[in-house]
């Protein structure tokens, strides 16, 4: 029974997807932060922290399809990303630049 008020739950629950308004406010939020200005917003934090984590995911996941291509002989070259320390930095700054 708990199975099936799950399973009801999943349906009637609406996706909500991430927009590129959202993305952008909240790199626009990481970007003040690595930039070193204080916000006594909570709200700020976990916004910059959506946008960190995205960027980051991004890349994790760029890597290991471009990877798992040059296994199967195939070459993306979409573009290459740096293998500098800031990477998360530059693709925040690409975010809102975008």
């Amino acid at each position: 029974m708990k199975f099936l008020w799950l399973v009801a739950a999943l349906f009637v629950t609406s996706a909500h997807a991430y927009t590129g308004q959202e993305l952008r406010g909240d790199c626009q939020a990481a970007d003040s932060m690595y930039t070193g200005e204080k916000s006594s917003d909570p709200f700020q934090a976990i916004r910059s922290a959506r946008c960190i984590a995205y960027v980051a995911g991004f890349a994790d996941s760029y890597g290991v399809s471009d990877y798992l291509a040059e296994q199967v002989g195939v070459k993306l070259n979409a573009f290459c990303l740096p293998k500098d320390a800031d990477l998360s930095q530059r693709l925040i700054k690409e975010v809102i630049r975008g």
